[in-house]
């Protein structure tokens, strides 16, 4: 799938306005959480290792937008510090999907941890752990 751009943006910022909300959930993914990968994801969790590398953040929530060739707008929440399991599969479940989009434009925002996201991908070497950009 193909889309304009990828952002941060903060929860207080107007941009996000004429947005759509997706509501996170896992979906349906070819995806088995194994007792070893659950007990990787636990410490992670113990750790509070952030999403996000540069946590110069505010206690703001920070959004992630999308934006489609045709100007629609998406906004999705991945939480900085994940929660609880539900919350780890739910992050990898959707950086899965972003990862295997393709955008327009370079991405523009916070970095995402590597180590969160070796730790969510478990070093999986078929799914792309950067963005598509053309």
């Amino acid at each position: 799938m193909k889309f304009s751009r990828l952002t941060n943006i903060k929860l207080s910022s107007k941009i996000f306005q004429n947005a759509k909300y997706v509501k996170l959930e896992s979906g349906i993914f070819g995806f088995t959480l194994n007792d070893q990968l659950k007990e990787k994801w636990q410490a992670a969790l113990e750790k509070s290792i952030p999403l996000y590398l540069n946590h110069l953040i505010t206690e703001r929530p920070i959004l992630v937008r999308i934006v489609t060739i045709e100007g629609g707008r998406y906004i999705l929440y991945l939480p900085n510090f994940p929660e609880d399991i539900e919350d780890m599969i739910t992050l990898r479940c959707w950086l899965e999907r972003i990862f295997n989009c393709a955008f327009e434009r370079d991405y523009i925002g916070y970095s995402f941890n590597p180590e969160m996201i070796d730790i969510l991908f478990d070093d999986d070497k078929t799914i792309p752990h950067q963005f598509l950009t053309q």
